[in-house]
């Protein structure tokens, strides 16, 4: 019952009455994993950092290996940095976000950026989601600003690169592209073909996806069809060397 009060007052944005019953819900049950991890939600959102750490703790070695209390113990930790205005706002978007409000989530997560420039893991989010609701001006300035923060990973990078394509093509088409090209990595030509064809048709003007169409059709000895999609890759990036000597190859075998 302590809980259930506590909750319901945490959805309401009565933090402090949210955590008297997740208190009282603890004195009841010390070892209650639920109780434990919302009691230290609402410590670390009300700037309770030392506190929440601590509640944090107990709720790992209550609940080991949940991926969650991981990086909320994570957040707590780096709090300090943030301050309480951006820290509430990134809890509230991560919880909308496990509830399926991307929208919702998505304006959370603006707003503890906004509050709090050097919040890694609110810029990261921000981004995350943008991508995934298909907006990749978000999603760009938002991994723009996380590679150029410490604790940056290799991750951050890729989906900047993925933003800044997504931006210039359209982020289906350069989803399209990227499965091909794994396909093609992993030795599946047929199904690799299949998928540049398919992002140049989300995309007419992808000159990229035209490059590797050529490719797997040159490699398949198709060289008529290789010409012509390397042909497009050409008209689209003259710049393109590698496509116009394959061109060149492909015009003459064929």
């Amino acid at each position: 019952m302590q809980y259930n009060l506590g909750y319901a007052a945490y959805t309401r944005n009565q933090g402090a009455e949210a955590a008297r019953f997740f208190a009282a819900c603890l004195q009841l049950d010390p070892a209650s994993v639920p109780c434990t991890t919302w009691a230290a939600r609402t410590a670390l959102e009300a700037g309770s950092y030392a506190q929440a750490q601590t509640l944090y703790a107990s709720a790992l070695r209550l609940s080991p290996g949940d991926k969650t209390l991981s990086y909320f113990q994570t957040v707590a930790q780096n709090a300090s940095r943030y301050g309480p205005a951006a820290t509430r706002a990134f809890s509230r978007a991560y919880r909308d976000a496990e509830a399926g409000r991307k929208a919702q989530a998505l304006a959370g997560f603006q707003e503890a950026a906004r509050s709090a420039p050097g919040f890694l893991e609110a810029q990261r989010e921000t981004g995350r989601l943008a991508l995934e609701l298909g907006n990749a001006q978000v999603a760009l300035t938002a991994y723009q600003k996380a590679t150029g923060l410490p604790g940056a990973t290799a991750a951050d990078r890729y989906n900047l690169s993925l933003a800044k394509e997504g931006q210039k093509y359209g982020l289906e088409a350069v989803r399209t592209f990227r499965e091909a090209y794994a396909r093609y990595a992993a030795g599946n030509k047929a199904a690799a073909e299949q998928g540049f064809q398919a992002a140049t048709a989300r995309n007419p003007n992808y000159a990229k996806a035209w490059a590797w169409l050529g490719r797997v059709r040159y490699e398949a000895r198709n060289f008529q069809a290789a010409a012509e999609a390397y042909g497009r890759a050409v008209q689209l990036d003259p710049a393109d060397r590698s496509s116009a000597h394959f061109l060149r190859l492909a015009q003459q075998d064929r």
